[in-house]
């Protein structure tokens, strides 16, 4: 489980799971995840694509909010799997907010999208 700073309080903010018999990286964002965690989060998921993990989920429904910050890591992510032949998804509630930002920034274009 991660953990990210905030002022002297350590909070839970992410979790790295992975499934080694299909190379699966999956990252659950906890709702107290801020952008400024995702220094944390960026050298474990580097390592685990060093690691042949080229396929990853990333969790946002326990999210309500993100910024285009967040947006531009996944991105970023996005592009740094494929240019290893591997994938990133984004899996979100259905009939959230969430969901309508997403489709607002057009980033379901280059980023598949899962419903559930």
């Amino acid at each position: 489980m991660g953990e990210g700073l905030r002022g002297r309080v350590r909070l839970k903010t992410y979790k790295v799971q992975t499934i080694n018999s299909a190379r699966i990286g999956q990252l659950c964002l906890l709702p107290e995840f801020h952008p400024d965690h995702w220094d944390d989060v960026s050298p474990i998921i580097d390592e685990k694509i060093g690691h042949g993990f080229l396929t990853w989920d990333i969790d946002l429904r326990k999210l309500t909010l993100i910024n285009s910050i967040m947006l531009g890591y996944f991105v970023e992510l996005n592009g740094k799997l494929m240019s290893t032949r591997g994938s990133l998804r984004l899996i979100l509630k259905r009939d959230s907010k969430l969901l309508q930002l997403i489709a607002l920034s057009k980033i379901h274009l280059i980023i598949p999208i899962h419903e559930c």
